[in-house]
Protein backbone atom coordinates (compact mmCIF):
# COMPACT_ATOMS: atom_id res chain seq x y z
CA UNK A 1 0.00 0.00 0.00
CA UNK A 2 1.33 3.47 -0.88
CA UNK A 3 2.15 5.53 2.21
CA UNK A 4 -0.09 8.36 0.99
CA UNK A 5 -3.15 6.12 0.99
CA UNK A 6 -5.42 6.14 3.98
CA UNK A 7 -5.24 3.23 6.38
CA UNK A 8 -8.21 1.06 5.51
CA UNK A 9 -10.78 -0.06 8.09
CA UNK A 10 -10.30 -3.72 9.05
CA UNK A 11 -13.06 -6.23 9.77
CA UNK A 12 -12.47 -6.67 13.51
CA UNK A 13 -10.59 -3.48 14.33
CA UNK A 14 -11.24 0.23 14.45
CA UNK A 15 -8.63 2.11 12.46
CA UNK A 16 -8.19 5.88 12.37
CA UNK A 17 -8.80 7.30 8.88
CA UNK A 18 -5.46 9.05 8.44
CA UNK A 19 -2.32 8.93 6.31
CA UNK A 20 0.63 7.43 8.16
CA UNK A 21 4.06 9.11 7.94
CA UNK A 22 7.08 7.39 6.37
CA UNK A 23 8.31 6.28 9.82
CA UNK A 24 7.37 6.87 13.42
CA UNK A 25 7.46 5.82 17.07
CA UNK A 26 4.88 3.12 17.83
CA UNK A 27 3.77 0.98 20.76
CA UNK A 28 0.99 -1.48 21.58
CA UNK A 29 -1.04 -0.76 24.70
CA UNK A 30 -4.30 -1.16 26.60
CA UNK A 31 -6.56 1.82 27.16
CA UNK A 32 -7.77 2.67 30.66
CA UNK A 33 -11.34 3.63 31.63
CA UNK A 34 -11.99 7.23 32.63
CA UNK A 35 -12.77 6.18 36.21
CA UNK A 36 -9.30 4.65 36.66
CA UNK A 37 -7.60 7.59 34.93
CA UNK A 38 -9.31 10.05 37.28
CA UNK A 39 -8.26 8.11 40.38
CA UNK A 40 -4.69 7.71 39.15
CA UNK A 41 -4.56 11.40 38.31
CA UNK A 42 -5.64 12.21 41.86
CA UNK A 43 -2.91 9.89 43.19
CA UNK A 44 -0.34 11.68 41.04
CA UNK A 45 -1.46 15.02 42.47
CA UNK A 46 -1.22 13.67 46.01
CA UNK A 47 2.31 12.41 45.41
CA UNK A 48 3.31 15.68 43.77
CA UNK A 49 2.17 17.64 46.81
CA UNK A 50 3.89 15.25 49.24
CA UNK A 51 7.26 14.97 47.52
CA UNK A 52 10.18 16.92 48.88
CA UNK A 53 11.01 20.05 46.93
CA UNK A 54 14.26 18.50 45.68
CA UNK A 55 12.56 15.49 44.06
CA UNK A 56 11.93 16.43 40.43
CA UNK A 57 9.49 14.10 38.68
CA UNK A 58 8.31 14.22 35.09
CA UNK A 59 4.68 13.17 35.44
CA UNK A 60 2.69 11.39 32.74
CA UNK A 61 -0.34 13.47 31.89
CA UNK A 62 -3.51 11.64 33.01
CA UNK A 63 -4.89 11.60 29.46
CA UNK A 64 -1.75 9.72 28.37
CA UNK A 65 -1.94 6.99 31.02
CA UNK A 66 -2.02 3.49 29.52
CA UNK A 67 -0.70 -0.04 30.04
CA UNK A 68 2.05 -0.78 27.52
CA UNK A 69 2.17 -4.31 26.13
CA UNK A 70 5.07 -3.74 23.73
CA UNK A 71 7.19 -0.83 22.52
CA UNK A 72 7.94 -1.24 18.82
CA UNK A 73 10.62 1.38 18.25
CA UNK A 74 11.33 4.89 16.98
CA UNK A 75 11.63 4.18 13.26
CA UNK A 76 8.72 1.91 12.40
CA UNK A 77 7.84 2.36 8.73
CA UNK A 78 4.33 2.85 7.40
CA UNK A 79 4.46 -0.55 5.68
CA UNK A 80 5.52 -2.24 8.92
CA UNK A 81 2.82 -0.43 10.91
CA UNK A 82 0.20 -1.77 8.51
CA UNK A 83 1.63 -5.29 8.88
CA UNK A 84 1.52 -4.87 12.67
CA UNK A 85 -2.20 -4.06 12.49
CA UNK A 86 -2.87 -7.22 10.52
CA UNK A 87 -0.79 -9.28 12.96
CA UNK A 88 -2.59 -7.79 15.97
CA UNK A 89 -5.92 -8.65 14.38
CA UNK A 90 -4.92 -12.30 14.32
CA UNK A 91 -3.60 -12.25 17.88
CA UNK A 92 -6.71 -10.54 19.22
CA UNK A 93 -9.08 -12.89 17.40
CA UNK A 94 -7.65 -15.87 19.28
CA UNK A 95 -8.32 -14.51 22.78
CA UNK A 96 -11.47 -13.63 24.68
CA UNK A 97 -12.10 -10.41 26.60
CA UNK A 98 -11.24 -10.34 30.31
CA UNK A 99 -10.95 -7.96 33.27
CA UNK A 100 -8.08 -6.90 35.51
CA UNK A 101 -7.83 -4.36 38.31
CA UNK A 102 -5.43 -1.47 38.89
CA UNK A 103 -4.09 -1.92 42.42
CA UNK A 104 -1.25 -0.33 44.38
CA UNK A 105 1.54 2.17 43.83
CA UNK A 106 5.26 1.38 43.77
CA UNK A 107 8.51 2.31 42.01
CA UNK A 108 11.32 0.84 39.93
CA UNK A 109 13.86 -0.35 40.94
CA UNK A 110 12.46 0.06 44.47
CA UNK A 111 10.62 2.55 46.65
CA UNK A 112 13.91 3.35 48.40
CA UNK A 113 15.69 4.30 45.17
CA UNK A 114 12.83 5.42 43.00
CA UNK A 115 13.41 6.05 39.30
CA UNK A 116 9.98 5.27 37.86
CA UNK A 117 6.70 5.61 39.76
CA UNK A 118 3.95 3.24 38.69
CA UNK A 119 0.59 1.67 39.48
CA UNK A 120 0.30 -2.12 39.56
CA UNK A 121 -2.23 -4.49 38.07
CA UNK A 122 -4.00 -7.39 39.75
CA UNK A 123 -4.36 -10.25 37.26
CA UNK A 124 -5.02 -13.50 39.19
CA UNK A 125 -5.58 -15.58 36.05
CA UNK A 126 -2.44 -14.22 34.34
CA UNK A 127 -4.45 -13.15 31.31
CA UNK A 128 -2.25 -10.14 30.59
CA UNK A 129 0.80 -12.38 30.25
CA UNK A 130 -1.20 -14.57 27.87
CA UNK A 131 -2.14 -11.50 25.82
CA UNK A 132 1.44 -10.23 25.83
CA UNK A 133 2.71 -13.61 24.64
CA UNK A 134 0.12 -13.64 21.83
CA UNK A 135 1.26 -10.17 20.75
CA UNK A 136 4.90 -11.27 20.85
CA UNK A 137 4.18 -14.37 18.78
CA UNK A 138 2.30 -12.29 16.22
CA UNK A 139 5.01 -9.65 15.89
CA UNK A 140 8.14 -11.84 16.01
CA UNK A 141 7.79 -12.78 12.29
CA UNK A 142 7.84 -9.04 11.48
CA UNK A 143 11.30 -8.69 13.02
CA UNK A 144 10.38 -7.46 16.49
CA UNK A 145 12.42 -9.12 19.24
CA UNK A 146 10.69 -10.52 22.31
CA UNK A 147 10.81 -8.37 25.44
CA UNK A 148 10.20 -8.83 29.14
CA UNK A 149 6.80 -7.86 30.48
CA UNK A 150 5.81 -6.50 33.87
CA UNK A 151 2.25 -5.22 33.87
CA UNK A 152 2.23 -1.65 35.20
CA UNK A 153 1.06 1.87 34.42
CA UNK A 154 3.82 4.47 34.49
CA UNK A 155 2.86 7.56 36.48
CA UNK A 156 6.11 9.52 36.42
CA UNK A 157 9.90 9.40 36.11
CA UNK A 158 12.47 11.02 38.39
CA UNK A 159 14.30 13.65 36.32
CA UNK A 160 17.59 13.69 38.23
CA UNK A 161 19.51 10.54 37.26
CA UNK A 162 21.84 10.88 40.24
CA UNK A 163 19.18 11.48 42.89
CA UNK A 164 16.99 8.49 43.65
CA UNK A 165 14.56 9.61 46.36
CA UNK A 166 13.40 7.27 49.10
CA UNK A 167 9.61 7.18 48.63
CA UNK A 168 8.94 4.27 50.98
CA UNK A 169 6.90 6.44 53.34
CA UNK A 170 4.70 7.66 50.49
CA UNK A 171 4.29 4.52 48.39
CA UNK A 172 4.09 1.71 50.95
CA UNK A 173 0.79 3.00 52.45
CA UNK A 174 -0.59 3.00 48.87
CA UNK A 175 0.54 -0.53 48.01
CA UNK A 176 -2.98 -1.96 48.27
CA UNK A 177 -5.02 1.03 47.12
CA UNK A 178 -7.55 0.12 44.43
CA UNK A 179 -8.07 2.28 41.37
CA UNK A 180 -10.78 0.29 39.63
CA UNK A 181 -11.23 -2.43 37.04
CA UNK A 182 -10.12 -2.47 33.41
CA UNK A 183 -12.33 -4.31 30.95
CA UNK A 184 -9.80 -5.58 28.39
CA UNK A 185 -11.66 -5.85 25.11
CA UNK A 186 -8.91 -4.98 22.66
CA UNK A 187 -5.34 -3.86 22.06
CA UNK A 188 -4.46 -0.51 20.52
CA UNK A 189 -1.59 0.46 18.25
CA UNK A 190 -0.41 3.97 19.14
CA UNK A 191 1.91 6.41 17.41
CA UNK A 192 3.86 8.66 19.75
CA UNK A 193 4.73 12.19 18.60
CA UNK A 194 7.39 13.92 20.69
CA UNK A 195 6.78 17.64 21.24
CA UNK A 196 8.35 20.30 23.52
CA UNK A 197 5.22 20.00 25.69
CA UNK A 198 5.62 16.24 25.99
CA UNK A 199 4.53 13.22 23.92
CA UNK A 200 1.21 13.13 22.13
CA UNK A 201 -0.35 9.74 21.45
CA UNK A 202 -2.46 8.98 18.39
CA UNK A 203 -4.44 5.73 18.41
CA UNK A 204 -3.95 4.21 14.97
CA UNK A 205 -5.94 0.99 15.32
CA UNK A 206 -7.83 -0.90 18.01
CA UNK A 207 -8.05 -4.65 17.44
CA UNK A 208 -10.83 -6.23 19.47
CA UNK A 209 -10.61 -9.49 21.39
CA UNK A 210 -13.06 -12.27 20.76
Amino acid sequence: MDINNLVRRLDNSRTVDMALPDAGRYFVALDLPRSAVDLLGAAQEGLRESLAAGARVKWVRPENLHLTLKFLGDRVTCKTAEAVIEALRGAAAGLSAFEVEVVGLSAFPSSRKARVLWAGVSDPEDRLSELHEAVEDALNPLGFDSSDFHAHITLGRVRDRKARPDLTGLLDPMSEKRFGGVDVRGVTLYRSILTPQGPQYEDIAECTLR
